[in-house]
């Protein structure tokens, strides 16, 4: 009966320590992220929630997959509740679209708290249509009032095919992208107004 009494004050103080000890573990509460959408980048994005234990927090910090992406106690204001509640809020330096693990984490001596959320960061990408060079050359000789004919016959020039002509791979025209829309067109110009009779100001 001694032994039995021993036994069971020996499993009484073991959960007693248990239930203390569980106590002192942060419990981290991420407010909700979803996923995001961002036509341009770099961007910052606010991760922000609460942190509550009992006792101090220690090392409450943003991980990015897995990585330490900063702290936040300078920016932690406490509650007035009986626990001590954290407000957090972290600078997420986003820097291309992506799929992210999101985790904020917080310790009181050897024990950590956590929450996490996965992110998918996207984009929207705006496809702009460039003109390529034949169309460049016939807005240009059509504002200058010329015609894309030069002579008649067989020994008449046909300026637009000249143009498509002198393209290089893909689309480049004398070695200048379409992309770069007036140094595309000064190379398009500069090439229609090498042409006897031509001047495109």
């Amino acid at each position: 009966m001694k032994k039995l009494t021993i036994t069971m004050a020996m499993l009484l103080s073991l959960l007693i320590a248990s239930v203390s000890f569980a106590a002192f573990v942060p419990s981290i509460s991420l407010n909700p992220i979803g996923n995001l959408n961002f036509s341009e980048f770099p961007q910052v994005y606010e991760v922000t929630g609460t942190a509550t234990s009992d006792k101090p927090i220690q090392d409450l910090g943003l991980y990015i997959d897995g990585e330490l992406h900063g702290d936040a106690f300078d920016t932690i204001s406490k509650g007035e509740n009986k626990d001590e509640t954290y407000h957090f809020s972290f600078d997420w330096n986003i820097t291309e679209p992506g799929e992210y693990s999101v985790k904020v984490k917080g310790r009181h001596g050897n024990e950590w708290g956590n929450d996490s959320e996965e992110v998918i960061v996207s984009t929207d990408v705006v496809e702009v249509d460039y003109p390529a060079a034949p169309a460049v050359a016939n807005k240009l000789l059509k504002d200058a009032g010329i015609g894309n004919m030069l002579g008649k016959g067989k020994n008449g020039i046909n300026l637009i095919s000249s143009v498509a002509h002198e393209m290089g791979p893909g689309t480049d025209f004398h070695g200048v992208e379409k992309s770069d829309t007036e140094a595309y067109e000064a190379a398009v110009k500069a090439f229609l107004n090498g042409f006897n009779g031509v001047n495109i100001k």
